[in-house]
């Protein structure tokens, strides 16, 4: 069996962390699963630094998937093989499950769903977000959104909505933590300037260990820098080691974290690690989606995918598995394609799906610190112009007192190299002057 150790490849680059699945991680831990793989199914772990098929020492999960309701067991350890991690030689980042709250997956029942939510990031997680509203919801689920949550907008807008409940679960995260038991992210949502000063301004003051910057951050570089040289120069970065960028897993951006990771280590703090996560290799390998290679080049850095070998046709098969991973030496057809029920479209059973995630996930892994190492080389044959522009501008404004003036003379080109083409990142769309703290 193949084995690589993904941590001997991080050097100093911002740490890219999957967001496992529930399946994936109940799967591995499932005491009567109704197939396992012709190996050791608990290779799968790959937090698990003693697995045979690739060991990465970071991750995320979501207390939105493993404590959904009040009928979650309160022993989520004996469900969950990614929660019986072994702390000294792994570390779980935990998101707090406000994206599971409003998309309607789990029920807002207030203080029952805050204390379940925080004692799950305590029992389990190193570095836990706090349970933010995210703004996001706002656009994507419209009226949704605001029926579920009785939003009456002839009183308050839907952003101070979130955010009032964001400060809300704040307030009750800061008074009943177990103090040590997990290292809590501040969160930063926003999905314009205004409304990230807003809520930045709003949330500052609370005594947590790290941030969380959301929204339109994780896109919008002129943004990002801006708000990140704020909290610099009002000393809100000394002493917090961890900053964390939600859903965000694309290469180049991966690349520009880096940067700033370097530049607040020479500049601010030695000891801050800036994270980033996405859920891709899962929810793509659940949509039948596998990654078969990537492509980086100076015209494009490109993740290629394309829908598995799923056929009936294939059961029994010894065609080996066409892609590589450590997981995909080990396969073949056969061992993928086993469902013959004609009840079911798909010949993928759970163990087929787990297979694949990991193997999607070693891909994704496999590129991420490909782009990170020509990047660093500087060699423009594969590194897109536009990334050694923005790592001179980033590098610059963290060098300079006056870097407020010259942000906004690049502006345009930072939001140019997110591939954004409308000049400020994201538009405003709602008047947030009636907000008051």
């Amino acid at each position: 069996m193949s084995y690589i150790d993904f941590s001997k490849d991080y050097r100093d680059y911002a740490i890219f962390t999957p967001a496992i699945s529930e399946m994936y991680s109940r799967y591995i831990a499932s005491k009567t699963p109704k197939r396992v793989p012709h190996f050791d199914r608990l290779e799968l772990d790959f937090l698990d630094n003693n697995s045979k098929l690739f060991y990465l020492p970071y991750a995320l999960y979501s207390a939105g998937q493993a404590a959904k309701s009040r009928k979650s067991s309160p022993d989520q350890k004996e469900k969950d093989q990614i929660m019986k991690r072994n702390k000294k030689t792994s570390t779980l980042i935990g998101d707090s499950g406000g994206f599971q709250i409003e998309t309607g997956a789990i029920t807002w029942r207030g203080d029952e769903t805050r204390e379940r939510m925080l004692r799950w990031l305590e029992d389990n997680c190193d570095w836990s977000m706090i349970l933010d509203f995210p703004t996001g919801s706002i656009t994507r689920r419209g009226d949704q959104f605001l029926k579920q949550h009785n939003v009456d907008t002839s009183i308050e807008t839907p952003f101070n909505f979130c955010l009032r409940r964001t400060l809300e679960n704040n307030d009750y995260f800061v008074k009943n933590r177990v103090p040590g038991a997990t290292n809590f992210l501040n969160v930063i949502q926003g999905r314009n300037p205004a409304e990230t000063d807003i809520w930045y301004d709003a949330v500052k003051n609370y005594p947590f260990e790290g941030w969380a910057l959301a929204g339109c951050h994780k896109e919008d570089f002129y943004l990002t820098v801006r708000r990140l040289l704020i909290m610099r120069d009002e000393g809100r970065l000394t002493e917090k080691n961890w900053i964390h960028f939600l859903g965000m897993g694309k290469l180049r951006n991966g690349c520009i974290f880096s940067t700033i990771q370097r530049q607040l280590r020479k500049t601010v703090n030695p000891n801050i690690t800036i994270s980033y996560d996405v859920s891709s290799p899962f929810t793509s390998a659940a949509y039948g989606l596998l990654f078969t290679g990537y492509t980086i080049d100076s015209k494009g850095w490109r993740l290629h995918s394309k829908k598995g070998p799923d056929s009936k046709e294939f059961i029994g098969s010894d065609l080996p598995f066409p892609w590589h991973s450590p997981i995909g030496k080990l396969l073949t057809l056969g061992d993928i394609c086993i469902n013959d029920d004609p009840k079911y479209v798909s010949s993928w059973d759970i163990c087929s799906y787990a297979m694949m995630m990991n193997h999607n996930t070693f891909v994704l892994l496999s590129a991420t610190f490909e782009a990170q190492r020509l990047y660093d080389m500087g060699n423009k044959e594969f590194v897109l112009p536009e990334l050694l522009l923005i790592k001179n501008i980033i590098e610059e404004a963290f060098s300079i007192e006056n870097w407020s003036d010259f942000l906004k003379i690049h502006r345009r080109t930072l939001n140019e190299l997110t591939f954004n083409k409308k000049g400020s990142g994201v538009s405003a769309v709602e008047d947030n002057s009636l907000f008051t703290i």
